[in-house]
């Protein structure tokens, strides 16, 4: 169970996810993190992440959590 949670909440795991499901496409970013139209390799793991748990946080917020 420990493995499953290090694995979920690992900001690399959650920056890969991000980058999948091609939500890095609609940052807007400052100048200094541009790199090009779209590109996920010059935005830092850590905005790609917390931009994974942001949505995802969102979601819970909107639909709630029914434990079965």
């Amino acid at each position: 169970m420990t493995r499953i949670k290090s694995a979920v909440v690992s900001r690399v795991t959650c920056a890969e996810v991000c980058v999948e499901l091609g939500l890095h496409r609609f940052l807007k970013l400052g100048k200094g993190l541009v790199g090009g139209a779209g590109s996920a390799d010059t935005v830092p793991l850590s905005i790609l992440a917390a931009t994974l748990e942001a949505i995802i946080a969102g979601v819970y917020l909107d639909q709630g959590y029914e434990a079965p």
